[in-house]
């Protein structure tokens, strides 16, 4: 994985922002945001990092296989309406 700055500034440039307010990440597409910061990952090692690093974030993933949906909520109940 790439340093911690690039890995967080590529998590939020990923961030989809639906006309509902939720706010989501594909893996697909922080792997490409972390490669314009010249960061490695692979799909594999992205989804790790969310599942250990981010508290706020859930799979929501229909499929099997690591081109994973990651959607933000609120931990105090609900989703983030930001």
């Amino acid at each position: 994985m790439a340093r911690s700055s690039d890995t967080q500034g590529s998590l939020r440039n990923a961030i989809k922002k639906a006309p509902n307010g939720k706010m989501s990440v594909a893996t697909q597409k922080f792997v490409s945001e972390l490669e314009k910061r010249n960061g490695h990952g692979s799909p594999k090692e992205i989804n790790a990092w969310m599942k250990s690093y981010t508290a706020c974030f859930r799979n929501i993933s229909a499929a099997e296989g690591e081109e994973m949906i990651w959607l933000m909520f609120n931990p105090n109940g609900g989703y983030d309406s930001q």
